[in-house]
């Protein structure tokens, strides 16, 4: 983004006891690391999943790269006021996570992907102050940002940011990701909106022919070389689910007018169009040819990046 306010606030309020009561519920849960951006940049952050991949307990990732869909985890069930705030949305929800910074908690600065930016129109990622103190030190694009508990907040995290708890007291938020609507951009200022000509991204009905033609089952052509190299690095959870996809029947499927790469009948990641042959992996980077390839048998290629490292992998009929 980089143009612009560093952060919006909503046209919403929550009542900070009742969140503050759902807090101290979800205590009894186990609290897992925050694992996206590598964990060696931060210190003492950590989250408990409301939504995420699989509906995981153990999934602390804020959801990109994500190969499973979204489902409500266990937690969910035991507080009535996240759930009462994220019906609100009437959005389709990607991860929810209540984040919490230790005293002395440290996310070093860095920036995130547009993946989450309301100008795309597509998805966006809200922040709900519950806990926090006057020692913390919130910095976007080089902004001091104090935001106070039962308020929303929209950050532009495509500029450098960072948290320092300096304070003696946990400082908590819940983080709501989910996909853009009419409801959520409703809660802008018009004058943002206006500013920066932001609409809903609509999706489109495919045609019966192209139904027809990128409906089939397949596999992915893989060496276990290149899957190991593909891989390293990654956390369990994202691992686990590679090799799922690698090693498994993908039937591909309209689902929802999506077009879903389903393995045991379960939707594993949908696919965008960006044109009747090109379709985008949806959080994550990668595509979908459906143009013929050089293989004989092949249907299609999936191009994945991985740190700006490609690879390329054959998608055959089965």
């Amino acid at each position: 983004m980089g143009s612009g306010p560093v952060a919006v606030r909503l046209n919403k309020t929550y009542d900070v006891e009742r969140l503050r009561r759902d807090l101290a519920a979800s205590e009894r849960f186990q609290w897992v690391p925050e694992t996206d951006g590598g964990v060696a940049e931060h210190q003492d952050w950590d989250v408990l999943p409301l939504v995420s991949r699989g509906g995981r307990l153990d999934d602390g990732s804020a959801g990109t790269n994500s190969l499973a869909p979204f489902r409500s985890t266990e937690l969910l069930d035991h507080v009535p006021y996240f759930r009462e705030v994220l019906e609100g949305f009437k959005a389709s929800l990607r991860s929810v996570r209540i984040s919490a910074i230790r005293p002395g908690g440290i996310i070093r600065e860095h920036s995130d992907t547009d993946v989450f930016d309301v100008r795309s129109g597509d998805l966006i990622r809200l922040h709900i102050p519950i806990v926090t103190n006057d020692d913390v030190v919130f910095r976007i694009g080089g902004e001091r940002c104090v935001w106070k508990p039962g308020e929303l907040w929209y950050g532009d995290f495509s500029q450098l940011h960072s948290v320092e708890n300096r304070g003696d007291t946990t400082r908590v938020h819940l983080l709501v990701g989910a996909e853009v609507n009419d409801e959520i951009l409703s809660l802008f200022p018009p004058e943002f909106l206006a500013a920066h000509d932001i609409q809903v991204r609509r999706r489109t009905a495919a045609s019966e022919a192209l139904r027809s033609r990128l409906e089939f089952d397949g596999r992915l052509e893989a060496g276990a070389a290149q899957l190991e190299q593909l891989l390293e690095g990654l956390p369990d959870s994202i691992q686990a689910d590679l090799r799922k996809t690698f090693t498994s029947l993908l039937c591909f499927r309209f689902v929802d007018e999506r077009l879903a790469v389903l393995i045991d009948g379960e939707p594993m990641f949908f696919l965008e169009p960006e044109s009747d042959s090109r379709w985008r992996v949806m959080d994550m980077m990668a595509h979908v040819d459906f143009a013929p390839a050089a293989s004989p048998s092949a249907v299609a290629r999936l191009d994945f990046a991985k740190a700006e490292q490609p690879f390329s992998f054959v998608i055959s009929r089965a």
